[in-house]
């Protein structure tokens, strides 16, 4: 295929991997890239560095549970296998990389300067158009990761319909429409995610940009824990990818 071509394929996203042997599965449509990836791993058929990327997501999942909205065609959803040398203790460390990935990667490709949000997601024009999970699988007795699925799913444009109405007014994209983003090569986008994914996870650490483009520093907060929230503000970003914030009460 010529560099140029924007049909995503296995054959398209090498032309720019660092990497190019690993195993690339593509998909139209499936129910999560996530469970695939894993599935991969477990069944040894997919080692490190190896990803699936779908045009679509029928169950997509963030965080604690909830659903990740992933029309066709309208984002890049993607799920990155990685075996990183570290504990259970240190994945905070590893979506804290992930999270820098992403923001150098759509910097590189598009020029589009990303804001992250603590502790895995990325802004654009004050609304997420990233959502990061980071799921991890570890030897029980000693407590290191087996191997870790990233799982990013990026917001190219808006879709046709607009969002649901329960992330309407939280959820964003890099452009504002289809047309925008049709010089997008998301060929090039897929692989300097996943070249920078591996370039950042090389090990556990806490990168410069994870601190320089947090948005969350400063902020008047909420804090959900369980049934209580309440309110507090941020103050750090600490060496181990924690928030330090002073509750209400003063105490840190």
């Amino acid at each position: 295929l010529a560099r140029e071509s924007n049909l995503i394929s296995a054959e398209g996203i090498r032309l720019f991997l660092e990497d190019p042997q690993v195993e690339i599965k593509i998909f139209d449509a499936i129910s999560s890239t996530n469970l695939e990836a894993r599935q991969l791993a477990v069944s040894g058929m997919a080692g490190h560095g190896s990803f699936v990327v779908a045009m679509e997501q029928t169950a997509g999942r963030g965080r604690r549970g909830r659903s990740f909205y992933s029309p066709e065609e309208a984002g890049l959803y993607l799920s990155v296998i990685l075996k990183p040398r570290g504990s259970l203790k240190e994945s905070l460390l590893l979506t804290a990389e992930a999270a820098v990935a992403v923001y150098k990667a759509v910097l590189r490709t598009t020029g589009i300067s990303l804001g992250i949000k603590w502790v895995n997601d990325l802004y654009y024009n004050e609304k997420k158009v990233c959502g990061i999970l980071t799921e991890a699988v570890t030897d029980f007795e000693s407590g290191d990761i087996d191997f870790a699925v990233v799982g990013i799913g990026l917001n190219l444009y808006e879709a046709e319909g607009g969002y649901p109405s329960e992330i309407r007014n939280v959820a964003g994209a890099l452009y504002e429409n289809r047309e925008e983003a049709a010089g997008l090569d998301r060929n090039r986008l897929a692989a300097e995610i996943i070249n920078a994914l591996l370039e950042e996870t090389r090990e556990l650490r806490l990168p410069p940009e994870y601190i320089q483009q947090n948005l969350v520093p400063g902020r008047e907060i909420q804090i959900v824990d369980g049934q209580d929230i309440r309110k507090a503000k941020a103050l750090e970003i600490c060496p181990d990818g924690r928030l330090k914030v002073q509750e209400s009460d003063g105490s840190l």
